[in-house]
């Protein structure tokens, strides 16, 4: 991943690749910026429609139990940063650990899974995969 970004319109690389950089200097383009606030303005219309549903669904509070092994959370984790690219930041990330925790809590061997168990885990694996 990349911590750059490239404007389409001018070509301007950008450092970061953060929602604030890219409006501030979607700015300097106003017939994008135009466009850029009145798709905003629609996903916001649309969303605050689809967050009453949303809110009806979390008033029902459902409980679940969840069939899941140590293992396979380990292995889900270890898959979101190797096959499908995401930093391992991703693994800290609030929303993340609130999925996350209530299955770790259901264990009866504690584990802690974030950037630095998933990271330790890869490199005692490395060994046994070669580079294609």
């Amino acid at each position: 991943s990349s911590d750059k970004s490239t404007c389409k319109e001018c070509l301007s690389v950008l450092k970061g690749c953060h929602a604030s950089n890219l409006k501030k200097h979607l700015k300097q383009h106003d017939e994008l910026f135009d466009e850029f606030i009145e798709n905003q303005e629609l996903i916001t219309q649309n969303s605050s429609k689809f967050q009453v549903k949303i809110d009806a669904l979390v008033r029902l509070n459902y409980e679940i139990k969840v069939n899941i092994t140590q293992k396979k959370v380990i292995n889900a984790c270890v898959e979101l940063v190797t096959v499908n690219g995401r930093p391992y930041s991703k693994l800290n990330d609030s929303g993340f650990k609130k999925i996350l925790n209530p299955m770790l809590c259901g264990f009866k061997n504690k584990i802690i899974l974030n950037s630095t168990s998933i990271s330790s885990n890869l490199g005692l694996l490395a060994p046994f995969f070669q580079e294609k």
